[in-house]
């Protein structure tokens, strides 16, 4: 994450994939927790414990969400928005990042994406093609890079 913050990019989105989900879910909420269901891939699994020490108990994602699944439905692709990105990977990967930018402007945050059926998790699992999550994250960056273009616009008025 220092990375991140040391770059100042124009913005900055997280993704990872919430088995079960039938929508691409843009993220509205860190928060400074871990609580994990199951272990990690190194075994460990934090229950109840925060993210950060000391950091705030969340963080609000810089993305313009609403717009994001509008656009995303407005294509044919299903998408809604999300409270909660969970207590686990994703959450603290959320969490992190959103405390790496804290007051540098960055447009950040995190969007959940549902499986592929390469993935092979079954039947009854919901999936999306790679094509369609290509196609999803694509225009969630126009969205992204419209409003930072829209603001910029503004300040220099």
């Amino acid at each position: 994450m220092e990375h991140v913050a040391l770059h100042t990019p124009d913005a900055v989105v997280a993704v990872g994939v919430a088995e079960g989900r039938r929508s691409v879910t843009p993220e509205r909420v860190a928060i400074n927790l871990r609580c994990a269901r199951i272990p990690d891939n190194t075994g460990r699994q934090p229950i109840e414990t925060p993210c950060i020490v000391g950091a705030p108990d969340a963080y609000f994602s810089t993305l313009p969400v609403t717009r994001i699944v509008e656009a995303l439905n407005a294509a044919n692709i299903p998408a809604e928005a999300s409270l909660s990105a969970g207590t686990y990977v994703c959450n603290d990967t959320f969490f992190a990042l959103q405390h790496a930018l804290v007051g540098l402007g960055v447009a950040s945050g995190f969007i959940h994406v549902p499986a592929t059926p390469q993935m092979g998790l079954g039947d009854d699992v919901p999936t999306l093609t790679t094509d369609q999550i290509a196609t999803a994250l694509g225009i969630a960056l126009e969205v992204i890079f419209a409003g930072a273009a829209g603001r910029a616009d503004a300040a220099a008025g």
